[in-house]
C-alpha cells in the first residue's frame, strides 16, 4: 500500500507507546528530503529511562538534532498555568547516526520561547 510521505511529523505520543510513533513517523519522512524532521513531545529523559529505550535508540538510525526542555506544563484546558512532576522535551528528530550521542539543548521556558 502507498503512503504519503512528509517533510516534517508533529506528534505527542503517550510515552508508553512512543517508541512506535517513532518508527512510523521515519516512514512516513520524505527520504529524498535530508531536511525532513519529527517534532516529538517526550519525557526529557525519555530515551535513557529505560534499558530498552537506550538501546534501541543507539540501534536506530536517526538522532536527536536538538532538544527544546518544555519545564513541568500540565497541558490541560481546565488548568493550562498547572505544573506537573516530570519535565517533558520538544526533540527534533532527524535520519542519520552522524554525532548521535551529542545534541543542543535549549531551556525554552527560561529562553523566554513559551
Amino acid at each position: 500500500k502507498h503512503f504519503n510521505k512528509y517533510d516534517i511529523v508533529v506528534s505527542n505520543p503517550d510515552f508508553e507507546v512512543a517508541l512506535p510513533f517513532i518508527v512510523v513517523g521515519f516512514h512516513l519522512l520524505k527520504e529524498s528530503n535530508q531536511n525532513a524532521r519529527l517534532f516529538y513531545i517526550l519525557p526529557s529523559d525519555f530515551f535513557e529511562a529505560s534499558a530498552l529505550r537506550s538501546r534501541i535508540f543507539k540501534l536506530l538510525d536517526f538522532k536527536i538534532e536538538i532538544e527544546y526542555k518544555l519545564g513541568h506544563l500540565t497541558y490541560l484546558e481546565n488548568d493550562p498555568l498547572g505544573q506537573k512532576l516530570t519535565v517533558d522535551s520538544l526533540f527534533v528528530l532527524k535520519r542519520g547516526r552522524q554525532n548521535k550521542f551529542k545534541h543542543d539543548v535549549v531551556n525554552a521556558r527560561l529562553a523566554g520561547m513559551l
